[in-house]
């Protein structure tokens, strides 16, 4: 298949490996489209703005992207679409979105917004002060389509440099426990120093404190 490519960060095999996620320019449109395996056959399944990521479920059966309304340096960040293969179906979260990670079951999505903090509380601190970012992370029931906010913190820098890069961190790591239940995730407390945290998916029990790190990542088993 001959393709003019849109800007788009990482190719991506279905994990079954029969079809390929790639993004191409088409009558003007960037288009998201998958192939077989063969990188023929090619069926449009969305369009995006400016720069796009994905990601495909581990049961091969969605693909979840963003339709980034600005590139950035690294990554980009937009709404967030889920697309049923077999129904094409379609699930949106209109936010401005920078990552996410499938859960292992396949029927959730870790995603993460990017906010701007303020270190001074009061709103008077040094103007000349290097911004400070937070993250805001949700999770999404694909079936449903509906969200739940768990949690807003500081991430680490070591964190934070990975997100841009998120689609291409997905095919080997993972934030979410083999069972689903929980994330782990890499912050800073008030005073700047780093921990890991266990954070329960359901949203309903406090983030655990589990040991000082710069950045973690779940085993697959």
């Amino acid at each position: 298949m001959e393709s003019v490519p849109a800007s788009f960060q990482s190719p991506a095999w279905s994990p079954d490996g029969s079809r390929i996620a790639l993004a191409r320019e088409s009558a003007n449109k960037n288009q998201i489209i998958v192939t077989d395996a063969a990188g023929e056959n090619p069926e449009a399944i969305g369009t995006f703005a400016n720069k796009t990521a994905f990601a495909w479920s581990p049961d091969s059966a969605r693909i979840a992207y963003l339709d980034g309304i600005q590139a950035l340096d690294a990554g980009t960040f937009g709404p967030l679409h889920v697309f049923d293969m077999a129904t094409s179906k379609e699930v949106v979260v209109d936010e401005n979105i920078v990552a996410f990670f499938w859960s292992p079951s396949a029927e959730e999505i870790a995603y993460f917004i990017l906010l701007q903090a303020n270190a001074d509380s009061s709103g008077a601190g040094d103007p000349n002060a290097q911004p400070q970012f937070a993250l805001g992370l949700h999770v999404l029931d694909v079936a449903t389509g509906e969200s739940r906010e768990l949690f807003t913190y500081r991430p680490s820098d070591q964190f934070l440099n990975i997100l841009p890069y998120f689609d291409q961190y997905h095919q080997s790591a993972t934030i979410w426990s083999p069972d689903n239940n929980n994330l782990v995730l890499s912050f800073l407390d008030g005073q700047g120093n780093p921990g890991i945290a266990i954070v329960a998916a359901s949203g309903q029990l406090e983030p655990r404190l589990l040991a000082e790190g710069y950045l973690a990542f779940w085993s697959w088993k």
